[in-house]
C-alpha cells in the first residue's frame, strides 16, 4: 500500500476493527520480571483454542498479550508473560478473544441488508476524508479512490467490510439502547471528581534479604548479565527527519518577553498537552537528573521568559511564575507555564527522505564503502563514541536518537552496512568498524547489584506474593489505623507516608505511587477525615493500606463556574460508561449461554508453552512436534474446558482482533468502485 493508504485509510484496507468490550484497565498484577514472551516454541498458526469452528491461533493470543502489558505497564516496572499468568490477566485476554469470536458470530446470525450508497456515504464520514475544518474535503477523497484503483483494491470486500462494521455498531446500539443518565447522577460525578483528597499511606513491603547462596545461584545462572558488555563504535551518516525551525518559535518568545499573556499565547500556539490550561505545569520540581531541554526551566527568574529550547519532539518554551524551596529535597521548586511546538516534516518530504536514505544504503552496499558513498550523496560521515546495548548516550547521536541507533546496530556484523535505521531526529545509514568483546566479572566485582537483583527476583515470586497477599489479609482482620499497623505488625518495619492533594482527574504519578486514584476514592473519599481502608493494589501490583488525611469538596466557585463547562462532558462520559456496563452485562450473558451449550476447548499446553510456565524446553518442543503431526482445527489435545467468564473482560487489542466470519453473501459480479466527488 502506499504511504496515503497506509496512513489515512488502513482501517479500510484490513476490516475496520472495532472494540465490543467496554474499556477496561487492569489494576492488579505484581512487579514483573521482564515483558519477554514465552519459550516461544509453537508457531504463529499453532491453534490454542477453537470457538465455533474459528481458531485462535498462537500468534494472536500473543499479540493481545502483548497489548495486555502496554496497559498494564507503569514507571519502570517490567512485566511479562509469566505475570500477566500469576494475576489472572493471562486468563482474562483468552476470554477476550473467545468473546469476540462469540459476538461475531451472534451479529453474523442477524445480518442487515445495507445499501452501497448508504455505505459510501458511511465511508465519505471518515475523519480522513475532512479538512481542518471537519467538513468532508474532495481532494482527499479523489486521492484516495486514485490510489485504491491503483494499488487494485476489491470494492466488494470492501463494501462487505463496512457493512460488517455497520452491522456490529447497530447491533451494539440495541444491546445499550435502555442506558440513561439522571442529573443527579452527573452532579454526584462532578463532586466526586472534584473533591480534593489527601491520604497517608503504607506499603506492605516486607524486607527481602537474600542469602549467600541464593546470590551465588542467581550470579551462576545469570553470569552473562553481568559481563562488562560488548561495545562497538559506529561510522555512520544521517539525514535529518525535523523541519527547519519555524520563525513562530523566535516570534513567540519575543512577544511572551514583550508582556503578551504567556498563557493566552499557549493556548493559541502551543501544541502540547496542557494547551488548553495556558501550558500550566504546576509546581515542578527540581531532580539531580534533569533532562537537558528542562535544565534551563531552573535557571530562569521569576517572570523570566526562557529562549526556545530544542527537545523531544521540537521546541519548549518556558516562563517561571513562582518560586519555592522543596522541603524535602531542597531543591529549587517552581511553578511554570510551558509552550510546546512540533513542527513537523509533510509526507512528501518525509517520503523524498526516506527514499534518499534507502539510495544511499543501496549505493553503500554495493560499493562496500560507506565513506565513498555518503561522499557520492553529499553527506558527512561521522564516527560514534563506544556504545552498548545499555548506553544511554552516543557520541555524535542526539539523544533521543540513542535507543534506536544502538538496538540497530546491536548485531550488526563489523564490515557490514546497515539497512535504513529509522530514528526520532534522523534516518541512519551505519557500519560497524570496530566491536570490543564482552568481559566477564567475578561475583565480588558485581556483588552489591547482584544482590539487588537476587532480592528483586525473590520478590517478584509466587511465593513472595502468596507471603505479601497473606500478610495482608493479617493486617485487615486486625489493623483499624495505619498506627495499629506499625503497632501490631513491627517486623514490618512500615512507615507513614501522605499524599499531596490530588482529586481522581489529577494525580501526581511522579511521587512512585502508581494508584487508580479513582479506587482510593472509592474507598476512603466519600468518609471523613481517619477513615481506614486496604488491602489496595496498585497498579504494578504493589498492596497499601491508607487512611483518610484531609478532603476538600468543590467550592460555590466551581459549582458555578465549572460545572456548567464539564456537565456535557460527564453526561456523555457517564453514558458511555452505562453502556459499557450494559454491553459487558450482555457479553457475560454470551459467554455463559455458549459454555452450557458447548463446552469451549483449549490446548492449555501450548498456553503454557506461550506464558512460559512450563519448566523444560522439551516438553515445549514435544508439544510442538505433537500438535505438527495433526491438522491445525485439531490440535487441541490435552483439552480443557473453559469455565464461563465472571466480571469484566479486558479490552481487546486491536492487532489481535481475530479473524471475522466471511460475509454471509458477496456479490458474485464486481462492485463498481466509489465515484469520485465533484
Amino acid at each position: 500500500m502506499s504511504h496515503f493508504l497506509r496512513k489515512n485509510k488502513k482501517w479500510i484496507m484490513w476490516g475496520l476493527a472495532i472494540v465490543i468490550i467496554p474499556t477496561f484497565v487492569f489494576w492488579g498484577g505484581y512487579r514483573g520480571s521482564g515483558n519477554g514472551s514465552g519459550s516461544g516454541a509453537h508457531n504463529a498458526d499453532t491453534v490454542i483454542a477453537s470457538v465455533g469452528g474459528i481458531p485462535i491461533t498462537v500468534q494472536q493470543y500473543r499479540n493481545a498479550l502483548d497489548e495486555q502489558i502496554k496497559q498494564m505497564r507503569r514507571g519502570d516496572a517490567e512485566i511479562g508473560y509469566k505475570e500477566l499468568a500469576a494475576t489472572g490477566a493471562a486468563d482474562r485476554v483468552l476470554e477476550n478473544l473467545i468473546t469476540g469470536i462469540l459476538f461475531s458470530q451472534t451479529v453474523s446470525q442477524q445480518p442487515i441488508e445495507l445499501d452501497r450508497h448508504f455505505l459510501e456515504e458511511q465511508l465519505r464520514k471518515d475523519e480522513s476524508f475532512k479538512d481542518d475544518k471537519g467538513k468532508f474535503d474532495v481532494a482527499k477523497w479523489n486521492q484516495w479512490i486514485d490510489e485504491a484503483k491503483t494499488q487494485g483494491i476489491d470494492w466488494n470486500i470492501q463494501y462487505a467490510q463496512i457493512a460488517d462494521t455497520l452491522q456490529r455498531q447497530l447491533f451494539m446500539k440495541q444491546v445499550t439502547a435502555s442506558a440513561r443518565i439522571l442529573d443527579a447522577d452527573v452532579k454526584k460525578q462532578f463532586e466526586e471528581d472534584n473533591t480534593k483528597l489527601k491520604v497517608k499511606y503504607i506499603n506492605v513491603d516486607p524486607k527481602v534479604e537474600a542469602t549467600d547462596d541464593q546470590v551465588k545461584a542467581h550470579y551462576e545462572a545469570n553470569k552473562s548479565k553481568y559481563d562488562i558488555p560488548e561495545q562497538r563504535i559506529a561510522t555512520f551518516a544521517a539525514i535529518p527527519l525535523t523541519p527547519p525551525r519555524p520563525a513562530i518559535v523566535n516570534e513567540l518568545v519575543e512577544r511572551a518577553r514583550k508582556g503578551e499573556d504567556f498563557a493566552e499565547l499557549a493556548k493559541k500556539y502551543s501544541e502540547g498537552p496542557n494547551k488548553d490550561s495556558g501550558g500550566d505545569l504546576d509546581w515542578v520540581s527540581q531532580t539531580l537528573t534533569e533532562p537537558p531541554y528542562r535544565e534551563p526551566l531552573f535557571k530562569l527568574g521569576v517572570n523570566e521568559i526562557s529562549d526556545a529550547i530544542e527537545g523531544p519532539g521540537g521546541y519548549y518554551i518556558y516562563k517561571v511564575e513562582q518560586e519555592r524551596t522543596n522541603e524535602q529535597t531542597n531543591l529549587r521548586d517552581v511553578k511554570a507555564r510551558e509552550i510546546q511546538l512540533h513542527p513537523k516534516l509533510d509526507d512528501a518530504e518525509q517520503t523524498k527522505r526516506t527514499q534518499q536514505a534507502e539510495q544511499f544504503a543501496a549505493k553503500a552496499r554495493e560499493t562496500k564503502d560507506l565513506s565513498v558513498a555518503a561522499a557520492a550523496a553529499n553527506l558527512e560521515p561521522k564516527t560514534s563514541g563506544k556504545f552498548s546495548t545499555e548506553t544511554l548516550t552516543i557520541e555524535n547521536v542526539p539523544a533521543e536518537d540513542a535507543r534506536s541507533f544502538r538496538t540497530a546496530l546491536a548485531k550488526l556484523g563489523k564490515g557490514e552496512i546497515s539497512e535504513v535505521v529509522r530514528a526520532p531526529r534522523n534516518l541512519y545509514v551505519a557500519t560497524i568498524t570496530e566491536i570490543i568483546p564482552a568481559v566477564p566479572q567475578p561475583l565480588e566485582a558485581v556483588r552489591e547489584k547482584v544482590v539487588a537483583d537476587t532480592n528483586s527476583e525473590i520478590q517478584r515470586s509466587p511465593e513472595h506474593a502468596e507471603k505479601v497477599a497473606k500478610l495482608a489479609q493479617d493486617i485487615q482482620a486486625k489493623a483499624h489505623s495505619l498506627q495499629d499497623i506499625q503497632t501490631m505488625f513491627p517486623d514490618l518495619k512500615a512507615e507513614i507516608n501522605e499524599t499531596k492533594e490530588f482529586s481522581t482527574r489529577e494525580f501526581d504519578y511522579s511521587s512512585g505511587l502508581f494508584w487508580n486514584p479513582r479506587e482510593i476514592y472509592q474507598a476512603v473519599g466519600k468518609g471523613q477525615p481517619g477513615a481506614f481502608a486496604g488491602p489496595i493494589r496498585d497498579m504494578i501490583g504493589r498492596i497499601y493500606f491508607v487512611e483518610l488525611s484531609g478532603k476538600t469538596p468543590p467550592d460555590e466557585t466551581a459549582w458555578k463556574e465549572q460545572y456548567p463547562k464539564d456537565e456535557k462532558d460527564i453526561r456523555k462520559g457517564l453514558l458511555m460508561a452505562k453502556e459499557n456496563q450494559r454491553l459487558d452485562d450482555y457479553l457475560k450473558d454470551l459467554r455463559e449461554s455458549a459454555a452450557a451449550k458447548t463446552p469451549i476447548q483449549s490446548n492449555m499446553q501450548v498456553i503454557s508453552d506461550v506464558l512460559g510456565l512450563n519448566k523444560e524446553e522439551a516438553d515445549a518442543t514435544t508439544t510442538e512436534e505433537a500438535t505438527a503431526e495433526k491438522p491445525a482445527a485439531e490440535a487441541t489435545t490435552p483439552e480443557v474446558t473453559l469455565p464461563a467468564a465472571t466480571g469484566s473482560a479486558p479490552a481487546p487489542a486491536a492487532e489481535s482482533k481475530p479473524a471475522d466470519p466471511a460475509p454471509a453473501s458477496t456479490p458474485a459480479n464486481p462492485a463498481p468502485e466509489a465515484p469520485k466527488a465533484q
